[in-house]
C-alpha cells in the first residue's frame, strides 16, 4: 500500500504522457451576437472607409441570421443596395448649414466604426460609436 499514490502518479503521467496540452478557451469574437447556447444571431460589417470603394464601405450594419444558420440579410448590391442588414440611417441630417444623406451614402457621406462605448469587463449591453 505504500506504493500506491506513486504507481497512481504514474498511472496519470502514463495516461497523459502523448496529450497535447488543453487549448485555450477563443475569446469571444466583439463582432458577433450569440445566444448563451452560442448560436450566431448577428454579425457587425465594419469595413475601413476606402474612397476607391465607396459604395462597399460607407455603411456600418450588421448581418442576420437564422437559427439554422442561414443569413437573413443581403448585403451589398441588389435593387437597393444600401439595405444590406440591419443598420442606422439618417436621410436628412443637416450639419453646418449642408444637408447629409446617411441612408444611402450616395454623396460622399460614410458611417464609421470608432468603438464600443461600453467597456467589455461591464455586465450589460455594448453600444456602438460612430
Amino acid at each position: 500500500m505504500r506504493h500506491l499514490p506513486f504507481l497512481a502518479s504514474f498511472a496519470f503521467a502514463a495516461a497523459t504522457l502523448g496529450q497535447s496540452p488543453a487549448a485555450p478557451t477563443p475569446k469571444p469574437d466583439p463582432d458577433e451576437v450569440r445566444t448563451a447556447n452560442g448560436t450566431l444571431v448577428a454579425r457587425l460589417v465594419r469595413e475601413p472607409h476606402d474612397p476607391n470603394a465607396h459604395l462597399a464601405t460607407s455603411k456600418v450594419y450588421h448581418h442576420v441570421y437564422a437559427p439554422d444558420g442561414r443569413l437573413l440579410t443581403k448585403g451589398l448590391g441588389g435593387t437597393f443596395p444600401h439595405h444590406r442588414g440591419l443598420f442606422v440611417g439618417w436621410n436628412k441630417t443637416t450639419f453646418g448649414g449642408t444637408q447629409h444623406d446617411f441612408w444611402h451614402c450616395g454623396h460622399g457621406e460614410t458611417q464609421q466604426f470608432r468603438g464600443f462605448a461600453s467597456d467589455e469587463q461591464k455586465p450589460g449591453p455594448r453600444w456602438h460609436v460612430a
